[in-house]
């Protein structure tokens, strides 16, 4: 389909959501593995590299790494960058959203 370009702001958004979307689904994968016999279990680096492989191979996926530091750090707790980001940098909490939206629903009635 064609249209217009698009940004490179959106382009590093869509990057953004790419990556983050890997990372989750490594994690993911890691606790699943948890559950399996020691014996059976694949190791974190095994895991990081498939996903990332399998992230490469969908259409438009391209550049996605899954780092194993990362997802170590995501499983001991830690926050994404986007995360972070939300919570350091959004202009408005999501109480406040909720209350924003509730209130322009109700505005007609």
């Amino acid at each position: 389909m064609t249209g217009r370009p698009k940004s490179e702001t959106r382009k590093r958004q869509i990057h953004s959501e790419q990556q983050e979307g890997a990372l989750a689904d490594a994690v993911k994968t890691h606790q699943e593995e948890q559950q399996k016999p020691e014996k059976e279990r694949r190791s974190l680096h095994t895991i990081c590299h498939e996903v990332e492989e399998k992230w490469q191979k969908k259409k438009g996926y391209c550049g996605v790494i899954v780092s194993r530091d990362t997802v170590c750090q995501q499983l001991e707790g830690g926050r994404s960058c986007h995360q972070f980001n939300m919570e350091t940098n959004a202009w408005l909490t999501k109480e406040e959203e909720e209350q924003t939206v509730t209130f322009c629903l109700d505005l007609p009635a």
